[in-house]
């Protein structure tokens, strides 16, 4: 039987999530690596679809696929994840999903304004360093604030086998208490940073490794 890892990127990077899922994958060549982007980009622009839509994509990934799956996500990949199989019949060829630095509760308070001040169809524009402009939606703001992540984790640890791996040293992720994560969930506590960087990834490289299905 085929083996697949597909990623689940998160907010604000390529498909490769900085390298990190790169190095996942080629530390594990028994597994066929399934890496894609949830965003559109048009010159300096770059589209960021509403959450709903980036969990369609995903979606149609894990269904295109004829073989074991593992889901590695990252981030907001990690509330992604979850809202796609949240209310679907268990997918039974899925026997993983592997939750790194998993996005927490959003401040509602910091994100009212820009969707008040959006009417439908307009963006926001986040402009960054690099030059790249990101664009963000009323409904990818609206998602942002109404979705219930602890919630889809909960739901998600309820179906599957779900491991969360923290990053002790987390500097981004907010309001994500460990007493509130999923009773059915494993989790794992390492040194890191929110992305794993530097010399935080071999260890994460080596802590997925250790949990993938023989």
């Amino acid at each position: 039987m085929n083996k697949y890892l597909v990623f689940s990127h998160g907010f604000g990077v390529e498909q490769d999530s900085m390298g990190l899922f790169t190095g996942i994958s080629n530390a594990n060549s028994n597994y066929t690596p399934v890496m894609f982007s949830y965003y559109k980009t048009d010159g300096s622009k770059v589209y960021i679809p509403s959450l709903s839509e980036q969990s369609k994509i995903l979606l149609s990934k894990i269904n295109a696929l004829d073989g074991e799956i593992t889901l590695v996500c990252h981030s907001q990949g990690c509330t992604i994840a979850a809202m796609t199989l949240h209310g679907q019949p268990k997918i039974e060829n899925i026997s993983k999903v592997i939750l790194l630095a998993p996005a927490g509760i959003i401040d509602s308070k910091r994100i009212q304004p820009q969707i008040e001040s959006l009417g439908n169809g307009k963006y926001f524009e986040m402009h960054r360093k690099n030059g790249q402009i990101f664009m963000l939606s009323n409904r990818y703001l609206h998602d942002l604030v109404s979705t219930d992540s602890i919630g889809y984790y909960a739901e998600l640890a309820s179906n599957y086998d779900v491991e969360i791996i923290l990053a002790a040293q987390d500097e981004m992720v907010e309001n994500l208490p460990v007493s509130k994560l999923p009773k059915g969930a494993k989790i794992l506590k390492i040194n890191g940073n929110h992305n794993f960087t530097r010399d935080f990834r071999a260890d994460v490289i080596a802590a997925v490794s250790e949990l993938l299905p023989v």
